[in-house]
């Protein structure tokens, strides 16, 4: 943990971020940052962190569409360390905008928002704007149902209620699951979290929005391949009467 302490004091490692979780680092000519903090009331949330989304990519390692892998990713989980001051966790740089973390709102149809220390939010207007921008060109119908597919995945082979994750985007077009702080695994599950999940950010589109057949069938494809289709087909519905 002193080396950690050191690197920021040399400059080794570069503020990125911050926000009431700590603040978020990376390290200079490498593909990983690390989030820090010294306040112990974040110790046991960022280990939580770590052990979710730990699960979830070994989960995504071995079960994960091969197809589908390329486009959609779960960011890596590197390692947790603590002490009595500090704690740290350290994790794969996900490189978008040097400013801020690209985050797509695929379920709006038009917005632009930059939050200071958390990322860039684009609807689905700019999103389109910026995958015209890039090499690495999909249809957006694709990459919906590519989305679709991921957060089902979590959901249902994973068995992960996915509450507050996030959908980043990197420079090449690759999208990215974060921040898995508050998702729980579960046992049996429960609608309401699991479509809350869905609509309590506009990361997916609903029934009534542009492209929202593609993510459902994307969804759907995941949930039947864990044998849960019948349920996802209720969270749906959950998610759309909201």
């Amino acid at each position: 943990m002193n080396k950690i302490l050191s690197s920021i004091k040399s400059g080794e490692l570069e503020e990125i971020g911050r926000g009431s979780y700590g603040i978020i680092y990376k390290y200079k000519g490498e593909n990983k940052v690390i989030k820090f903090s010294k306040n112990k009331g974040q110790f046991n949330t960022y280990k939580n962190e770590y052990k979710v989304q730990k699960d979830i990519y070994n989960c995504y390692k071995k079960y994960f569409d091969e197809n589908i892998k390329k486009y959609v990713r779960i960011a890596k989980p590197n390692n947790f360390k603590s002490n009595h001051q500090i704690c740290s966790f350290e994790m794969q740089y996900i490189d978008s905008f040097k400013e801020a973390v690209l985050q797509g709102y695929f379920g709006t149809p038009e917005y632009q928002y930059l939050v200071d220390g958390r990322g860039i939010y684009l609807g689905l207007k700019q999103l389109n704007e910026y995958f015209q921008t890039i090499e690495f060109k999909i249809p957006m119908s694709k990459i919906i149902f590519n989305v679709g597919y991921l957060i089902g995945f979590v959901q249902y082979v994973c068995k992960h209620t996915a509450n507050d994750t996030e959908i980043t985007i990197d420079k090449n077009g690759i999208i990215y699951m974060i921040d898995f702080g508050k998702s729980e695994k579960y046992i049996d599950p429960d609608i309401e979290i699991l479509a809350w999940s869905l609509f309590s950010e506009p990361y997916y589109p609903r029934e009534d929005f542009e492209y929202y057949d593609e993510f459902e069938s994307g969804y759907l494809k995941a949930a039947k391949e864990a044998g849960m289709e019948y349920l996802a087909l209720s969270v749906l519905f959950e998610m759309n009467e909201k």
